[in-house]
């Protein structure tokens, strides 16, 4: 079985959802120990190409992307999948600290795997 992941790295759900694949793998290898493995195969994605490469603030892409009004309320959905998210077998925590990056270098790389 091979599973085509598309996926932005700098991305937070993309990460939870990267999380959640492990998690599901790792029991499908415990329900099916002579299964093969399902083989990955992951292609890169740029969610906003027009992201400034120098990055910006996260609550300033926030705003930005959804206005004002909706941040807040971004902001605690964010957190509660995040929260979700660590509880996954061997989740940790949810990366990106306090920028938004363009990270192309970072989708270069995923490309060349």
């Amino acid at each position: 079985m091979n599973i085509d992941i598309i996926s932005d790295v700098v991305c937070p759900w993309c990460y939870i959802g990267k999380r959640q694949i492990e998690a599901a793998l790792a029991l499908y290898a415990q329900q099916h120990p002579g299964a093969d493995k399902p083989s990955l195969s992951w292609r890169p994605f740029q969610l906003n190409p027009q992201l400034p490469a120098e990055g910006m603030s996260r609550q300033e892409y926030v705003v930005q992307k959804f206005g004002a009004a909706r941040a807040k309320d971004i902001y605690a959905r964010v957190a509660g999948v995040g929260t979700v998210g660590r509880r996954a077998p061997g989740a940790g925590s949810v990366p990106g600290g306090p920028g938004v990056g363009a990270a192309s270098r970072r989708r270069r790389c995923l490309a060349i795997r």
